[in-house]
């Protein structure tokens, strides 16, 4: 379904993803790991047609995305659930949820079950949906991002952090919700630095550390990996917040040089 070859990118004159290489299949959930700087948000942006390649490639259903506008990358069937912060504040919840309808074209008739699969991963929108966007808490506008996203009724989800910053009853109910939606069939990329969450549900893991992929394999195999456990797992195991970055992690043996734009919602 999406497959990215040898993408590399620069700031300027500073590359920071270097010549990284990934897949995701029909209905597979497949994490990007790392910590703050690894690279993550810069590669998920690339992912979903929504900053420039400059080189290598990113194939989505065999359509090369440098050639295809932002709005059709959606209409395509692959969503992007942007930070929360992004939402539309003064707007309602519901209005905001409807943003996410503007792809469907001829379809909108879908618009009333796509409400009821976000109202039933999200209790808690339908019941502020007539509510400013702006009287959400952090991790409710963080379900509202996905939930918009969702709105485009996509085949492949690309989320982007969605656990930063929140506290760890919210992340729960986040990864329940990411739970669900891989029972329906929908493929998930999504961007990570709670490895320990993303590694029981994704099928498989790339770890990015400083632009460049230095592990790849099943969550199993990644799991059971002596260095991601020490650099990641093991970290966040021993009172280590998710929402408290924690040092880079050096797994040897692999090349170094970064850049990430990481955030904190609160």
């Amino acid at each position: 379904m999406l497959e990215v070859t040898d993408l590399r990118f620069a700031y300027g004159r500073l590359e920071v993803i270097h010549g990284i290489s990934l897949t995701v299949g029909d209905g597979e959930f497949v994490a990007v790991l790392g910590s703050n700087g690894a690279g993550k948000s810069t590669l998920l942006r690339a992912c979903a047609g929504q900053a420039p390649v400059p080189a290598g490639s990113v194939r989505f259903d065999g359509r090369d995305l440098a050639e295809v506008p932002a709005h059709d990358v959606v209409r395509s069937g692959l969503a992007y659930a942007m930070e929360g912060r992004r939402i539309f504040q003064r707007q309602s919840v519901r209005a905001n949820l409807e943003v996410g309808t503007y792809s469907l074209a001829g379809r909108r008739g879908r618009s009333g079950a796509l409400f009821d699969r976000v109202f039933g991963l999200f209790p808690v929108l339908q019941r502020k949906a007539g509510q400013p966007a702006s009287t959400l808490s952090g991790g409710e506008r963080q379900m509202l991002a996905i939930g918009q996203a969702l709105m485009s009724d996509p085949r492949l989800l690309v989320l982007d952090e969605p656990s930063a910053g929140l506290a760890p009853l919210l992340i729960q109910q986040v990864f329940g919700a990411l739970a669900q939606l891989q029972r329906e069939g929908l493929a998930l990329l999504l961007a990570e630095q709670t490895v320990e969450q993303a590694l029981s549900l994704c099928d498989r893991g790339y770890v990015l550390n400083a632009g460049v992929v230095v592990l790849n394999g099943s969550a199993s195999t990644l799991r059971a990996d002596e260095g991601v456990r020490a650099a990641y797992i093991g970290s966040l195991g021993h009172g280590a917040r998710p929402d408290q970055p924690h040092s880079r992690p050096e797994i040897t043996s692999h090349p170094p040089s970064s850049d990430d734009s990481e955030r904190q919602d609160r």
